[in-house]
């Protein structure tokens, strides 16, 4: 099974998949409480850890994602990020979309097959960036600040406009 093999992949590269589901999305079908290397991430999964998932994402070395806005959190960390889209035109005659060009604007390697994940986890692994410059570009596009001083932002804003 694809799945088997995935996990003894992601074991012999010392690698563990966190699969973070839509809240929506029936689980029952898919089952990896089995899998050493092979982790749901669901709400349970969270609170019985005491962690958030931007938590989590804070300590990944990469993300995989589709459309979520997870995509734009984790621009902060320059760390590759693939993408798993597929699906795109079911997608945006589904629901409205804000970009008309995706591609130009969501960076990250796509991924269309299993041997594309293979691919990309083998590239993590060697530290191999592929679209760290591009994906600079899109952080500078989606933020408009990034320098770790947001809290001394908040703090000058509610100085300068509430009686403290």
């Amino acid at each position: 099974e694809q799945v088997e093999k995935l996990n003894t992949f992601l074991g012999c590269k010392n690698l563990i998949l966190f699969i973070r589901p839509h809240p929506v999305q029936d689980m029952s079908v898919f089952s990896v409480e089995s899998f050493s290397n092979i982790i749901i991430v669901d709400e349970k999964f969270l609170v019985n850890n005491n962690i958030q998932l931007l938590e989590l994402m804070a300590v990944s070395q990469a993300l995989i994602t589709d459309y979520s806005s997870l995509y734009y959190d984790f621009l902060l960390t320059d760390r590759p990020i693939a993408l798993t889209v597929d699906d795109i035109d079911i997608f945006k005659k589904r629901w409205s979309f804000w970009f008309d060009d995706m591609e130009s604007n969501i960076v990250g390697e796509r991924l269309n097959s299993i041997e594309d994940l293979y691919d990309f986890l083998e590239t993590v692994v060697q530290n191999k960036d592929l679209l760290a410059q591009k994906r600079a570009e899109a952080k500078q596009r989606f933020h408009k600040f990034s320098d770790g001083k947001s809290a001394q932002r908040i703090y000058q804003y509610l100085v300068d406009n509430y009686d403290l």
